[in-house]
């Protein structure tokens, strides 16, 4: 797993270095730990969608904080205006748009919130938007 947790933190690092800010940034908007971890999973889901009912519903020690027993977010309420992010339109400010596509394609298949489903960083390697760049 500690592989696999290292290429969500590799998405995340990739759009930073293209755009200069953090993909997720809990702590511009919240004072307190807490809160900053409600924030970050408002985060995710905004990138991301749902957390899947398997997680969400699983017998992990902090799910209870964040999800009822039916596997809604605890503060969907508060969150309800945080609306689904393009990462491949929030790129085409720094790429051209087909660069932009693959970039958010490569990005986003370092993310999926179960690390087991998660691509190996050797998958990554073989992506087509690193083979078409020039390293």
């Amino acid at each position: 797993i500690c592989c696999r947790s290292d290429v969500w933190s590799v998405g995340c690092m990739v759009y930073e270095l293209i755009t200069g800010d953090f993909l997720m940034d809990p702590k511009k908007k919240q004072p307190h730990d807490r809160e900053m971890d409600i924030e970050h999973v408002a985060m995710m889901m905004q990138i991301l969608g749902p957390v899947p009912s398997a997680i969400c519903t699983g017998d992990g020690k902090l799910i209870k904080r964040y999800f009822d027993s039916e596997g809604r977010f605890l503060y969907q309420e508060k969150y309800k205006h945080y609306r689904r992010r393009s990462i491949a339109a929030e790129l085409e400010v720094y790429l051209e748009p087909s660069e932009a596509e693959r970039a958010a394609q490569f990005i986003m298949s370092c993310f999926t919130y179960d690390p087991f489903e998660r691509c190996h960083p050797a998958d990554l390697r073989k992506h087509s938007w690193l083979r078409s760049t020039q390293l």
